[in-house]
């Protein structure tokens, strides 16, 4: 048993720690979790004035009831709920590691507080944090002996999060090998207790947690697929690689205490197994399966912070396992102030970023300010985006003012009042929201009023290039949406033009062009283009420097040309370079296919590229733009652009 000081110590320091994440909470911003994290908040924060809320399935019964009173000091308050939660699942992995008599127990908070994906997720209002406290909380019941009070708990787990069914068949083994067939009811009992609750009060239909649910997967729905070992690769991101290291030396050792016991099922070891690493394992395989098969599942990473508190004992058992085999005392003190450093520091600054201000809430919040500005804000606002409504400040439920969605995609205009405000953005309003940025610009009831978009431009769900296009709701257009946003973009970017740099070849530029090279042809739009191909293996440069610009990371740089391919192309033959060099050595370099834009073989096509500076970025950096041909096959070259814009776009 641990001596009570150090118990104290332990419930002290974690104290501490709360004290100072509420500090650090209250002075950052956090993006962990995008705009799920104000969707959450939305449902939470509202509950009580809207009482179906309590039973909204996609913000999870469990989750949203308990949340519900912290956020009513506003978003601060549900970073203060999972601040908690974290630092209670710490305390619960100590208590965990004291009853198994493992030296040093006092280091298990470090690994789980700090492996990096639950680290900033404690700064979120997502949901990780609760559904780990409740999974820790029931397996430390379980070894406690106390089986229908761990039934019972694990049993709400998939009101926090859906994937918390992966858990039940886990405890059912556990409580039919140990015989508590007592317990095993008790598993279905959070299921039934919502379902009553939902039946009586909202649904009318007792199976309302089947048949509501709202994850839509395969052909109809927006997520993705890929490899079967993504969560496995991805570990470093969640667990960082020291705990990773002796996550998997725990389990080693676990499989070896199990072995010395002539693997007895009766054993500690073996339950230790079966409950810690079975649930962990179990989640997993799950998210990599329904990953590889493209049913519901991002691939985000971010989920498996709901068991990484496993991994954390599991790390600590490694860990005692190494330490016991060094035996010099001073390389034991070394050792454990080098892991403690290896496993605070990557976990602090591995997710840093998330910290500071999404660059789509900064975009989110200028469109705010635009309706207040030009008093479109008194409209009726329709919207995809949960992240609108925390940003504006208004009841997300009153839909009276705002409005999620349409009833009908395909008629998006019918029954809205004229006048109304449509904030459809890249992301929600193309995905889930289902409405293509083409198919509302096509729509003669809604006319295109404002155009944003990032500083940098950000890639979104499915590839998308993220903006928010504003409509108003009118009878007929004055004029064709496509030609407004055109002009809405053309304004933009001359209010923003940094630098040009333009090549049409008509002319001699000894300094940038070799003659040599230079060719007549009429079957150019402008007569002369370049010849690339034979003894030329590289296009005229633009090489960007201080003289031209303030070379920084705000910079976006768009190059365009036409081109001709005389001869057979393979992929990845023909690129256009984006090189960020210090020195003359390229420290950030992109090489983007050019065949990607040959629409008509034998015949002039238009390239359109745009590349965005590297976050960092280091002093007297030069940028140098070229195509490069590496075959050295036929190929014509004209109309050769260069544009940079700063990302500071106005309004």
């Amino acid at each position: 048993m641990a001596k009570l000081n150090e118990k104290k110590i332990v419930a002290g320091s974690l104290i501490t720690l709360g004290i100072l994440f509420s500090i650090i909470a209250a002075i950052t911003d956090c993006s962990a979790g995008g705009a799920d994290n104000y969707a959450h908040f939305n449902i939470a924060r509202w509950a009580f004035r809207y009482p179906h809320l309590f039973l909204d399935h996609w913000g999870k019964p469990l989750f949203t009831t308990l949340v519900s009173p912290f956020t009513q000091i506003g978003f601060y308050g549900a970073r203060i709920f999972n601040i908690l939660g974290g630092l209670l699942t710490a305390w619960i992995c100590y208590l965990l590691a004291v009853k198994w008599k493992y030296q040093k127990a006092w280091l298990v908070p470090a690994f789980v507080i700090f492996a990096p994906m639950y680290f900033v997720l404690m700064f979120s209002g997502m949901t990780e944090i609760l559904f780990s406290l409740v999974l820790m909380l029931a397996i430390l019941l379980f070894f406690y002996d106390r089986f229908i009070l761990s039934a019972v708990v694990i049993s709400f787990i998939i009101l926090v999060r859906s994937e918390g069914f992966i858990f039940l068949p886990v405890f059912f083994a556990a409580f039919a090998l140990k015989r508590k067939f007592f317990a095993i009811p008790f598993l279905f009992f959070g299921f039934v207790f919502f379902s009553l609750i939902g039946w009586l009060y909202y649904y009318h239909d007792f199976w309302w947690l089947i048949d509501k649910l709202p994850y839509v997967g395969g052909q109809g729905g927006i997520y993705g697929s890929g490899t079967w070992y993504h969560f496995l690769v991805k570990m470093p991101e969640y667990l960082d690689f020291f705990i990773l290291v002796f996550f998997l030396v725990g389990i080693f050792y676990w499989l070896k205490q199990w072995y010395t016991s002539s693997l007895n099922i009766n054993s500690v070891a073996f339950y230790r197994l079966l409950v810690l690493a079975g649930c962990f394992w179990g989640y997993l395989l799950a998210h990599s399966y329904v990953w590889w098969r493209g049913e519901m599942s991002l691939g985000l990473v971010r989920v498996m912070a709901g068991v990484t508190p496993i991994a954390g004992l599991l790390a600590l058992a490694g860990w005692n396992w190494f330490e016991r085999l060094i035996g010099n005392k001073v390389f034991k003190i070394f050792f454990l102030v080098a892991s403690l450093l290896l496993v605070v520091i990557p976990g602090v600054l591995r997710y840093k970023s998330a910290f500071q201000s999404d660059p789509i809430a900064v975009v989110v919040n200028r469109v705010i300010d635009w309706l207040h500005e030009t008093d479109n804000f008194r409209h009726h606002l329709i919207v995809h985006d949960p992240y609108i409504a925390f940003a504006a400040k208004v009841d997300a439920w009153d839909q009276q003012k705002l409005q999620y969605g349409f009833s009908d995609v395909n008629q998006p205009e019918l029954g809205m009042p004229d006048s109304s405000v449509f904030i459809w953005d890249a992301h929600f309003s193309q995905n889930e929201g289902r409405i293509a940025e083409s198919k509302i610009l096509e729509n003669p009831g809604y006319e295109l009023l404002a155009y944003f978009e990032p500083e940098i431009p950000i890639k979104v769900l499915n590839g998308y290039d993220y903006c928010i296009l504003v409509f108003r709701k009118v009878q007929a257009k004055s004029k064709d949406n496509f030609q407004i946003l055109e002009e809405l973009k053309s304004k933009m970017k001359s209010a923003n033009l940094k630098y040009a740099e333009y090549f049409d070849f008509e002319t001699s530029m000894p300094e940038k062009v070799n003659d040599t090279f230079r060719k007549f042809s009429t079957d150019s739009a402008t007569n002369h283009y370049y010849q690339l191909g034979g003894d030329c293996e590289f296009s005229p440069s633009v090489l960007l420097t201080g003289q031209h610009l303030k070379i920084s990371n705000q910079l976006v740089v768009n190059v365009s040309f036409d081109f001709r391919m005389e001869e057979t192309f393979a992929k990845s033959e023909a690129l256009m370079v984006f090189s960020v060099e210090k020195d003359d050595k390229s420290y950030y370099y992109l090489g983007e296919d050019i065949l990607q834009f040959q629409k008509i073989t034998d015949h002039w096509n238009r390239a359109d590229f745009s590349f965005t500076m590297p976050t960092q970025v280091e002093p007297d950096t030069k940028v140098k733009l070229y195509i490069w041909d590496i075959p050295k096959k036929k190929f014509k070259v004209d109309n050769f652009r260069v544009t940079v814009y700063c990302g500071e776009s106005s309004k």
